[in-house]
C-alpha cells in the first residue's frame, strides 16, 4: 500500500509513488501489449529514480533485470546482456545465493542459448538450477531449468540426462500444475527421448498422455497462463 506523503518528508518522498506507479501497472501494461517503447520508457524512469534515491538496491537490479527483458524481446543481445550482468553484479553482492540470482543466471543463459553460445547457456542454466534448488527445491524455477537442460543433453545426444532431468521436471510440474501445458509438454519431450532410445511403446504411452492433456484443454477452453493456478 501506498503511503500518503506527510509534514516533514523529505522532497524525494514522491518518488515512492511515481516509482511505484510507473513500475508496476505502466510498464507491465505496456509490456503485455507488447508496447516494448513505451515499457522501456517507463522502465528506465523508474530507474532513475531509483538511481537517485537507492543505488545499488535489489530494486535498482530489478530494473535493470526488466530492461535486459525488454532489450532481449527486441533482438538487441548485446544491450541485453549489458543490463543482465549489472543486475548480477549487485544481487551478488547484496544478497548472494539469493533467489533474485536464480532469474539473473536464468536470463543470461537465455541470451547466450540465443546467441548460439551453448557452453556459457549451459553453464548459467546450472548457477540457476543449483541456486533454485537451494531456496526453492520444488519450485517452477526448478522444473524451467530441468526442461531446458533436459533439451540441452537431447541435442547433444545424453538421452539418459536427458530423461533424468525432464522426469524431474514432470514431477514438479504434476505437482504445481497437473493437467496443464507444461506437463504435456514434458511428457511429449519424454516421448521423443526414449522413442531415440529404442523404446517405442513407451513413447507412445508418454504422447497419448500429452494428448489427452490437450484434448481435454481444448474441450474446456483453457488458457491459464503457466503457472498461474498455483498462486492466489
Amino acid at each position: 500500500m501506498i503511503q500518503p506523503l506527510e509534514q516533514g518528508w523529505s522532497t524525494d518522498a514522491p518518488h515512492v509513488e511515481i516509482d511505484h506507479c510507473l513500475r508496476i501497472p505502466r510498464h507491465r501494461g505496456a509490456r503485455l501489449r507488447g508496447d516494448l517503447e513505451k515499457a522501456e520508457q517507463y522502465e528506465r524512469r523508474a530507474l532513475s529514480i531509483r538511481q537517485k534515491r537507492i543505488p545499488d538496491s535489489l530494486d535498482l537490479a530489478q530494473s535493470f533485470n526488466s530492461l535486459g527483458n525488454i532489450a532481449s524481446r527486441r533482438g538487441d543481445l548485446m544491450t541485453a546482456e549489458g543490463y543482465q550482468q549489472k543486475a548480477l553484479k549487485i544481487r551478488e553482492t547484496l544478497n548472494p545465493g539469493g533467489q533474485e540470482l536464480v532469474l539473473s543466471f536464468w536470463s543470461l543463459g537465455a541470451i547466450y542459448a540465443r546467441r548460439g553460445d551453448e557452453r556459457k547457456a549451459h553453464d548459467f542454466y546450472l548457477k540457476a538450477l543449483a541456486i533454485a534448488e537451494k531456496t526453492d527445491p520444488d519450485g517452477p524455477m526448478v522444473a524451467a531449468c530441468e526442461s531446458t537442460l533436459s533439451s540441452m543433453a537431447l541435442s547433444q545426444g545424453d538421452l539418459i540426462k536427458a530423461e533424468e532431468r525432464q522426469r524431474h521436471a514432470l514431477e514438479i510440474q504434476e505437482k504445481l500444475i497437473p493437467g496443464s501445458g507444461e506437463v504435456a509438454q514434458s511428457l511429449n519431450q519424454l516421448g521423443s527421448i526414449v522413442e531415440r532410445r529404442g523404446d517405442a511403446a513407451r513413447a507412445e504411452g508418454y504422447w497419448r498422455q500429452a494428448l489427452a492433456i490437450c484434448e481435454r484443454r481444448l474441450t474446456e477452453g483453457s488458457t491459464t497462463p503457466a503457472w498461474k493456478s498455483t498462486r492466489t
